[in-house]
């Protein structure tokens, strides 16, 4: 199981050869419940580009790793997936219960690497909510910016 954080810490994308670049974040459909993309600071050219997840050929814990570089698009090309990289960042998003009220913030987000599939949030509750409260996430509300 892989966690956002530590991707966006220590996970690197690399080719059999060489080092891409270090991962900056990770674009999660939450409709879907799966990672879709990793975005990359590219080492050669310092510009902010994507992989795929279904690019990925195998993944270790800080590590994933492409065929080639021709595996890393600038996002600027991807014009779909820069505007869900957008819409869907999550970390340090509010946390909700059923009837709206704000009751905690996302801290993580753990996933499956092989697959993609979201596993859980790691949600930090407010000191006053008691932790029976039933929950969403905002980022995954059907009211969200309403």
């Amino acid at each position: 199981m892989l966690t956002v954080k530590t991707l966006m810490e220590m996970g690197e994308i690399h080719t059999p050869h060489r080092k891409i670049g270090s991962v900056v974040d990770v674009v999660i459909n939450h409709q879907l419940g799966r990672v879709i993309a990793y975005l990359v600071r590219s080492e050669a050219f310092h510009t902010q580009e994507a992989v795929l997840f279904d690019a990925l050929m195998y993944h270790s814990e800080h590590r994933g790793y492409v065929q080639s570089s021709d595996d890393v698009v600038p996002l600027i090309k991807l014009p779909r997936l820069q505007a869900l990289a957008e819409e869907y960042q999550v970390i340090g998003k509010p946390w909700l219960d059923f009837e709206g009220r704000e009751i905690g913030t996302i801290e993580d987000i753990s996933f499956d690497g092989q697959t993609g599939y979201v596993m859980y949030y790691k949600i930090k509750f407010h000191p006053h909510v008691p932790v029976v409260t039933p929950m969403m996430s905002a980022a995954l509300s059907p009211f969200r910016g309403q």
